[in-house]
């Protein structure tokens, strides 16, 4: 499980350009494990993400935006 994690992370990280600093480092993540968590679609909750199980609909644009902060 952790394993598919990391792959996950490692992907999504190398898209950006490094961390600045070390708080820089702790934001980055924090944005990556609200949308691993809270965002993205899971198979056990039939494709939906939690966000929406729990009657919250975030529009394609605000998705997008967490996935590009910085």
């Amino acid at each position: 499980l952790i394993e598919c994690f990391n792959k996950r992370f490692k992907a999504w990280y190398k898209t950006k350009q490094g961390f600045s600093s070390f708080n820089s480092a702790n934001n980055l993540i924090a944005v990556f494990l609200f949308f691993y968590n809270f965002v993205r679609p899971h198979s056990a909750l039939n494709s939906l993400t939690p966000a929406q199980v729990a009657g919250l609909n975030l529009s394609a644009r605000s998705k997008h935006k967490l996935l590009f902060v910085a």
